[in-house]
């Protein structure tokens, strides 16, 4: 089971012949702006193998692939790649309407003469994005733009430009201004460093240290920056001749909606690159747990793999890294059925309460959301379960899991994330609750589907109930909720996991592969029930006598994941090469 299918494969031998170069396979510089030098020379020789940054824009699924092949190599890689493809090559696409100098922006994109940077978050206004201070002032004489930061807290955070020697495009948020009056967010294309040196009026202090994904990390502001008219990313908007700003949206803040649909494909990328680095922790941890002995005296030189403990945490870390491609490439299917455009990004300024992402797109935020929670978890245990060599970075599995921790804010507020997707809920279709019955076989897939729909529904219906009991403002009606809003929304993360990864058994043809990724499915769900049991028991749904036997069946499924262990791991797609860990054999 893979995300990249059919002619990727292909696409991706090709980018795996690079892996021989001194670029690639040299240890990587220990100082922070060589390791940034280098990652950038590394995605030059990426968009070379793949055609040029306009092949991935024409072929989403093309896109996936290098994402998930770059969340392997290095996160670093990805987070460039991310960036470069996924948010800002998009958002011009989606959002400009170009003309000559545009045009030699992006085609200087797509050769990656420079590379694209975002630069959106601020210092003083946290990770929502919704009431950004950077503002862009109109100017009628020159048919112009000024780029100014108004107070220091209006700089901005973690853009990567810190890097001397590299140019930089980068697309920068910020109010529009014109006449004086605030006209909503809109992105403007700005070239923000060559490689002699800053645009005049580009201020950047680079950020010191090192973070889980290392890039040329840097707080940036602008003292006046002019930007071309047609570098805004205007839409539908305008403003004419005569100065007059013409939007048929009519609302700042559906303005807003439409110009942060970038986080729609910054969702999915994150999605993409999570459920890839998920799989490659686990193919780490679980090639060296193939090979290594324990010297404990109940049994010593006895396979490490033999021991419970062991087998517990690495077969479910592995049947968890199924889940979250499961999931994932659901994601990707739904999003390539049809095409997406930036029209379908809602014009309600209601749809909008913590943060933009859900609005832009639901599905592709709470699977980014879910994929960083799962491979968080999937890392963490396949770094403790290596010992030591689990946390040497030359081993690969400690930046997977510093990748999973950053996207707990990168491509959009996690916590945030919930709470919106849990307020759209409530304010659609109230859900039909289940019919309460006596569960069945507990390995019975579709019996435990019963239980975690049983469970959204419930907590969906008394959360709307509550909320409507504690009329008035909205901070009085949700605060208190808050906490069973969190609840909701991860419990719909769980059943959307789960029917994807039913729907991934029963796609698969029969044979081996279909009875092995049957055997992660079985162990991946009946972990998840094991966890929440206590909400099942609480509500009546689960009785006693079924919850005792869970542990046993746990159990039990773990032994079947193991004995379909090589199949599965196999299934990863991962040759040892593209890992380069050195504890795998």
């Amino acid at each position: 089971m893979r995300i990249a299918v059919g002619t990727e494969e292909q696409l991706l031998r090709t980018l795996d012949s690079a892996l021989d170069r001194p670029l690639f396979a040299a240890d990587p510089p220990r100082h922070a702006d060589e390791y940034a030098r280098r990652t950038y020379a590394q995605l030059e020789v990426v968009n070379e193998l793949v055609g040029g940054a306009s092949t991935l824009l024409k072929d989403s699924r093309k896109m996936a692939a290098v994402l998930e092949w770059t969340a392997v190599v290095d996160p670093s890689l990805f987070a460039a790649a991310a960036i470069h493809y996924a948010v800002v090559l998009t958002s011009i696409r989606d959002l400009g309407r170009p003309d000559a100098s545009l045009v030699t922006a992006t085609d200087r994109l797509d050769r990656l003469d420079a590379v694209g940077a975002i630069l959106i978050t601020e210092l003083g206004q946290g990770n929502n994005h919704i009431a950004l201070q950077t503002q862009a002032h109109y100017e009628p004489e020159t048919r112009t733009f000024r780029l100014h930061t108004p107070h220091p807290g209006a700089r901005k955070l973690m853009a990567s430009i810190a890097l001397p020697g590299v140019a930089k495009i980068g697309t920068v948020y910020a109010d529009l201004i014109v006449a004086g009056q605030s006209r909503g967010t809109f992105a403007f294309v700005v070239p923000l460093r060559e490689r002699s040196g800053l645009t005049p009026g580009v201020v950047v202090e680079p950020l010191p240290g090192t973070s889980p994904v290392p890039l040329d990390y840097s707080i940036a502001s602008f003292e006046g920056v002019r930007v071309p008219y047609d570098h805004w990313l205007r839409d539908s908007a305008s403003i004419s001749g005569a100065g007059e700003y013409l939007d048929p949206l009519g609302s700042a803040d559906r303005r807003m909606l439409r110009s942060l649909c970038l986080s729609a494909w910054a969702s999915l990328a994150g999605a993409v690159g999570l459920a890839a680095a998920a799989r490659a922790a686990v193919a780490v941890a679980l090639r060296y747990a193939n090979k290594r002995t324990t010297l404990g005296r109940l049994s010593p030189n006895r396979p490490v793999l033999d021991y419970q403990t062991q087998r517990h945490a690495l077969y479910g870390a592995l049947s968890e890294a199924y889940a979250v491609t499961a999931l994932v490439r659901h994601a990707v299917e739904d999003f390539l059925a049809r095409p997406w455009s930036v029209e379908e990004a809602p014009t309600d300024e209601g749809a909008i309460t913590w943060s933009p992402w859900v609005a832009a797109h639901r599905g592709n935020a709470l699977a980014k959301a879910a994929a960083a929670e799962i491979c968080a978890g999937v890392a963490g245990e396949c770094r403790r379960r290596s010992g030591a060599q689990g946390v040497l970075s030359a081993n690969r599995i400690i930046a997977y899991e510093g990748m999973a921790e950053s996207y707990n804010s990168a491509g959009g507020d996690n916590l945030l994330i919930l709470l919106d997707a849990a307020r759209s809920m409530i304010e659609g279709p109230a859900p039909d609750r289940p019919v309460d019955r006596v569960v069945g076989d507990l390995t019975d897939a579709r019996e435990r589907l019963h239980l975690v729909r049983h469970q959204e529904a419930t907590l969906h219906l008394e959360l709307a109930e509550a909320v409507r009991h504690d009329a008035g403002s909205p901070f009085e009606s949700w605060n208190p909720h808050l906490v069973d809003a969190v609840a909701l929304a991860t419990t719909h993360q769980r059943r959307l996991v789960a029917e994807a990864f039913r729907h991934a058994v029963a796609a698969e043809e029969p044979g081996p592969a279909r009875d092995a990724l049957a055997a992660a499915e079985l162990l991946y769900g009946l972990r998840d029930l094991h966890e929440h049991r206590a909400w099942h028991l609480e509500r009546g749904t689960l009785h006693a006598t079924a919850a005792r036997t869970l542990g046993g069946l746990v159990d039990a499924a773990v032994d079947g994941v193991g004995r379909h262990a090589d199949t599965l791991l196999a299934g990863l797609g991962l040759p040892t090469r593209r890992l380069n860990s050195r504890m795998v054999p």
